[in-house]
């Protein structure tokens, strides 16, 4: 079966299954950044998008983003289950023109990331965001994280 790509709402039958399955890097994320579990944290970030999509297969869940416009910015948002090492190449290929579309639609994206997590550092520079590797220390509980973004018309920035 191929990876199945599909816009989403909260009723979206497969958040409670990506919930239950978060990356132990993302479960990190959310705690430094919203002092929330992953569950609670895929939950607002779902209720505040605008627009979301996740990726399945086999009805299995492997991972959603979406864009969350607050108080004039755009916050992108991905979250990943364990089993997304097992289809990484080709989400990575399909996961490139949906964010550039959401970058195009929405002209500016941005968010933070925590500075621990090696393969979201790698994600978001091979989708092309500029990292500025200054760590603010921005968690609620001090933690180190890097801002990122892009705009539209950007090249990929190399770092």
């Amino acid at each position: 079966m191929a990876v199945n790509i599909q816009r989403a709402t909260y009723k979206t039958k497969y958040f409670a299954a990506l919930a239950a399955s978060m990356r132990n890097d993302d479960r990190q994320e959310a705690l430094a950044m919203l002092g929330m579990s992953g569950a609670p944290a895929l939950y607002l970030s779902m209720y505040c998008s605008q627009e979301m999509y996740i990726a399945e297969m086999d009805d299995v869940p492997l991972c959603a983003w979406g864009v969350c416009r607050t108080n004039g910015i755009n916050l992108i948002w991905f979250i990943a289950s364990q089993e997304i090492e097992q289809h990484k190449r080709e989400l990575l290929t399909l996961t490139r023109p949906r964010f550039e579309a959401l970058l195009q639609k929405y002209g500016r994206l941005e968010n933070f990331v925590d500075a621990r997590s090696k393969k979201s550092l790698r994600f978001i520079r091979w989708l092309g965001f500029t990292i500025n590797l200054e760590p603010v220390a921005a968690g609620v509980r001090g933690e180190a994280l890097y801002h990122f973004y892009k705009e539209r018309g950007e090249a990929a920035c190399a770092q």
